[in-house]
């Protein structure tokens, strides 16, 4: 991640000196903005013409994930406008068109490349969405979470139900169906908090998912959307993440998502060593 170091900064290092180093460092961290999110990925499909295409490949300044289906038959991509309303920001957004049929059907997005969380790490996936059509009332209707490399069945996920909080939670993939947030999966005790989440429908709906590593195989995750928070604690969960998925559990309605990210917050004393480190170099300059 880039420092910011503005012209003419020059810290008054003869009155550091009576103070811990570990202080001065932790300040020149906060003010450097060593902390914040570093942006891995992102997608707002601004300028992009896509029609019954199977597969989005990445465009610059538009679209850095590679989007192919999951649960393909019948199904297709299309980039729409969607500033009308019901919206979910202005401009374009990737539409999955289900062909009226079909469920479990969704998005697969390859990253780049695979981002490893240490200890500490924060990973969040956040998009804005809606339903393109009104869709039916299921307890599991729409999930959406990150995918570890190797198999496609490796996953942690944030489960919505589409006719209110029925099935609202957090979820691990058991595997044997190689389909990400589907087959046999498990559900991880959650606490909520904030307002109930909306039905989801064809309003617009603002929403993340997060991995935070606190251990060697320690992980919180949480969840976000519209304000309704969800989080909870789980020893199952992997180190590295390639991928993100966006799909309809047992429903069959088109939906829309935009802004999409990918994002790494480092772990705060990673980031404070690093702020040592440099102070240190500034320090034998002076």
């Amino acid at each position: 991640m880039m420092l910011n170091i503005q012209s003419g900064f020059n810290p008054p290092f003869s009155t550091m000196k009576s103070k811990p180093i570990a202080s001065a460092a932790a300040a020149f961290v906060l003010a450097s903005g060593v902390c914040q999110a570093t942006t891995i990925a992102s997608a707002n499909f601004t300028g992009m013409t896509v029609t019954n295409a199977t597969a989005v490949s990445p465009v610059t300044g538009s679209n850095d994930f590679t989007w192919s289906l999951i649960n393909a038959t019948g199904t297709n991509y299309d980039v729409v406008t969607d500033d009308g309303s019901p919206g979910i920001g202005t401009g374009n957004a990737l539409r999955i068109d289900q062909a009226g049929t079909g469920t479990f059907r969704g998005m697969l997005g390859t990253l780049g490349s695979t981002v490893t969380i240490n200890i500490g790490d924060t990973l969040t996936l956040a998009f804005s969405g809606r339903y393109y059509e009104a869709p039916g009332d299921n307890s599991g209707g729409f999930r959406f979470g990150f995918i570890s490399p190797g198999d496609l069945d490796n996953n942690l996920y944030a489960q919505l139900g589409s006719g209110g909080n029925t099935g609202n939670g957090l979820y691990r993939d058991l595997g044997g169906d190689d389909s990400p947030g589907a087959g046999t999966t498990t559900g991880i005790s959650s606490t909520a908090s904030g307002t109930t989440y909306a039905t989801l429908g064809t309003s617009a709906i603002a929403a993340q998912f997060s991995i935070t590593r606190t251990g060697a195989s320690a992980y919180t995750l949480s969840s976000n959307v519209n304000g309704a928070i969800r989080t909870a604690t789980t020893t199952s969960g992997w180190n590295d993440y390639n991928a993100i998925f966006i799909r309809n559990g047992g429903i069959s309605s088109d939906f829309l998502v935009d802004n999409v990210s990918v994002t790494l917050v480092p772990e705060p004393a990673t980031a404070l060593l690093g702020g040592l480190g440099l102070l240190g170099l500034l320090r034998r300059r002076r």
